[in-house]
């Protein structure tokens, strides 16, 4: 399955783009490309020439945002200040109508805030606003997750806490996510397709990895510029907190915390940290060493 999307404001937004129906989907683009307009304008938030197509379903800009079957999760997600965290998520459970979907002790339990039911929004702090935020979002049985820069505003540390929750949750429940960020550290983290967002336009989109490294993108030539690599956990050394990951490239040695072997790991090569060497480095405190043939230059 795939999702069809296009959105048009005038001088503002002519996105056109096809995603998988699966996985995350990151979209990425500077301050001012569209990004957030993007998410807007497909959840029915603002008004826009256009559609969002998949399995047969087709949402224009005659349905309402409450009929579109997308969950919304925004930096600032808008929870309902007079109701506690129990009641915020009964509201999005009658909004759903009469469809089927998670209950309430399912996404709680899924997203580990059963001790936040009874707190008031003012009361939670970034990280856990957002856990709330996704939990509402999944109760109305959405068919599409639309995020746009849910962690922009947490620290560190929270921000890839909750990166990590929203990569378990979208695995478990096999909802496709949009993700929308200005930040690549971010997307390289999640997203398993991305596309590029210029000045209201689409311009690319494909594979995760092959939009990384593909050099007539601006990606390829950032100053965070990375590549990345799919492989599984192979082996771990708890001394060392190393852990082997089997890929492609052969196996690589990265610290981490334990995992269990088998387990799907995403290492990231950022450009700043590879060097080139003619013969085989002897004598070094350096990990990995691949060899390797130039292709192009």
């Amino acid at each position: 399955m795939t999702i069809a999307v296009r959105q048009y404001i005038p001088g503002l937004l002519d996105a056109e783009l096809t995603i998988p129906g699966r996985g995350i989907t990151g979209v990425i683009g500077p301050s001012g490309a569209g990004k957030t307009l993007l998410i807007r304008s497909m959840a029915g938030l603002e008004s826009a020439d256009g559609h969002v197509r998949m399995d047969g379903t087709t949402w224009d800009r005659a349905v309402a945002p409450h009929e579109r079957q997308l969950g919304v999760v925004l930096q600032k997600p808008g929870l309902l200040p007079h109701l506690s965290v129990n009641g915020n998520l009964k509201f999005a459970l009658d909004r759903r109508g009469g469809r089927d979907g998670m209950s309430i002790r399912d996404v709680v339990g899924l997203l580990g805030i059963e001790h936040l039911r009874e707190r008031r929004p003012d009361r939670l702090s970034g990280g856990e606003t957002q856990r709330v935020a996704i939990a509402r979002a999944l109760l109305t049985a959405p068919r599409l997750m639309l995020m746009d820069e849910p962690v922009s505003a947490l620290d560190g540390a929270t921000k890839a806490e909750i990166l990590r929750l929203l990569l378990r949750v979208q695995r478990e429940t096999g909802v496709p996510v949009l993700y929308v960020s200005h930040d690549l550290d971010e997307i390289a983290r999640i997203a398993d397709h991305l596309a590029l967002l210029e000045s209201g336009r689409i311009r690319a989109s494909g594979p995760l990895a092959e939009m990384l490294t593909r050099l007539d993108l601006p990606l390829a030539h950032a100053s965070e510029a990375e590549s990345v690599l799919q492989g599984r956990a192979a082996a771990y050394d708890e001394h060392a907190r190393v852990l082997d990951v089997d890929t492609d490239a052969g196996i690589l040695h990265v610290v981490s915390d334990p995992l269990a072997l088998g387990t799907d790991v995403r290492v990231r090569l950022r450009a700043r940290d590879v060097s080139l060497s003619l013969d085989r480095p002897g004598h070094t405190s350096i990990l990995n060493v691949l060899g390797a043939t130039v292709a192009e230059v």
